[in-house]
């Protein structure tokens, strides 16, 4: 796969010189974020399967996720100082972030059953206050919302639609919630070129545009919007694992942190489509060992406000957080890299010749011989299960390539003039034809 191989080698040359083995025994998290670091009041008793978390202004942390212990689904807010696990609210979030208006008034964006909501937290003297909500787009069969991001310079919620295939604004400081369609085409198909989205999954803002993750998941990519533009900026050269496996920040300007496989994490330029990325963390096998860390369903990433990427370790019930790198950015754009992953395809090519007869008649005066032969038939099977197929047919000489990679087919087909050569040649009592058709020749003698 086209875009697989070139991601696979992106990734290995930011490691161009180190081992795998000198990088895992030299790198390893620096912060652990956990109940045997923090105490027991730092997440619940019995662990949670993460869904999303952010951090607002002050420090706190929110987390959303399944409660393992009761199977319930929560959003709970983490005071910065004490760690101490608090409910924000019951209902499975499919992504959230914080609005941090100050510090008796902030709130938390939630998509809950289909709805864009805006909760109160703990602490609030401003509605929604503590265990109420505010719906700024109410469930509609017409929509399915899959992620969110805040501006928190403008105050302006974005919302990512799969099933309209665009990312709307909302303005949660006004009593209707103004929406504005901000990226995507309005006929709302799913195509992946640049003036429309395809299936978009979540979406984060940063200085000025909008990075939206595209799917389907198993070939998600992101692609760079400013809002309210009829088309996008380009589209990124990688791989994202999880739905919400990705980070762009205002903190670090320029750079985008995502997972890959199901062991890393990597920092690449967000002005350049397609430079190498550098590794950041992870790289060392799935597992809790110091130095590893493990993607896995939405894969959610998120940098605090002071600009420390605190990663969650899925199955590990920690956040781990490893020294940031530093990684040069192009000086030259590149040209965009656009593709799309596809699986190698098979192809049966079946070549008949037809058998080739020659007949020779020769006369005498009392003698009558006729010769017939017939060389045999050839047919050629051959199956070849790759991403490109090799096809030359004779006599008239037609070759056909056809390249499979990345959904995208191409058909070439070259035909050579055939050629039929007659000559006749005439002596006393012999005249010989000669015909030659492409690559086979019949030669007819008649002798009187």
């Amino acid at each position: 796969m086209l875009s697989f191989a070139f991601f696979l080698v992106a990734a290995s040359l930011s490691l161009v010189g180190a081992s795998d083995s000198e990088w895992c025994s030299t790198h390893e998290s620096k912060v652990v974020y956990s109940k045997q670091t923090l105490g027991e009041e730092f997440l619940p008793e019995n662990g949670i399967e993460m869904v999303d978390y952010a951090f607002d202004d002050y420090g706190n942390w929110y987390v959303a996720g399944k409660d393992r212990l009761t199977n319930q689904h929560k959003v709970w807010h983490i005071h910065h100082s004490t760690k101490k696990t608090v409910t924000v609210f019951d209902g499975a979030a499919e992504a959230i972030d914080v609005y941090y208006r100050r510090s008796d008034a902030t709130y938390v964006f939630g998509i809950v059953d289909n709805e864009v909501r805006m909760y109160g937290v703990p602490g609030n003297r401003i509605a929604p206050l503590e265990g109420e909500y505010k719906v700024i787009q109410g469930a509609d069969d017409r929509y399915e919302f899959t992620g969110l991001g805040f501006d928190r310079s403008s105050h302006f919620l974005f919302v990512s639609d799969k099933k309209n295939n665009q990312v709307y604004r909302y303005d949660p400081s006004t009593s209707g919630f103004a929406r504005r369609m901000a990226a995507g085409n309005r006929d709302g198909k799913a195509i992946d070129d640049d003036t429309h989205l395809y299936q978009p999954l979540a979406v984060k803002y940063a200085r000025g545009d909008l990075y939206i993750l595209q799917g389907p998941i198993e070939n998600a990519r992101l692609v760079r919007w400013t809002p309210f533009k009829s088309s996008r900026k380009f589209e990124y050269d990688f791989l994202v694992q999880g739905r919400l496996g990705f980070d762009v920040a205002d903190v670090t300007q320029d750079y985008i942190y995502y997972r890959s496989s199901d062991d890393s994490v990597y920092k690449h330029c967000a002005n350049w489509p397609c430079n190498d990325p550098i590794l950041i963390a992870g790289n060392c096998g799935a597992g809790h060992e110091p130095n590893q860390l493990v993607n896995r369903r939405t894969g959610a990433l998120k940098m605090d406000l002071v600009g420390r990427l605190k990663i969650w370790d899925f199955g590990g019930d920690r956040f781990v957080q490893w020294d940031n790198r530093d990684l040069r950015c192009p000086t030259e754009p590149c040209q965009p890299f656009t593709t799309t992953t596809a699986s190698p395809s098979t192809t049966t090519t079946t070549t008949t010749t037809s058998p080739t007869t020659t007949t020779t008649t020769t006369t005498s005066p009392s003698t009558t011989t006729t010769t017939t032969t017939t060389s045999p038939s050839t047919t050629t099977t051959t199956t070849t299960t790759s991403s490109s197929t090799t096809t030359t047919t004779s006599p008239s000489t037609t070759t056909t390539t056809t390249t499979t990679s990345s959904s995208t087919t191409r058909t070439t087909t070259t035909t050579s003039p055939s050629t039929t050569t007659t000559a006749t040649t005439r002596s006393p009592s012999t005249t010989t034809t000669t015909t030659t058709t492409s690559s086979s020749t019949t030669t007819t003698t008649t002798t009187t």
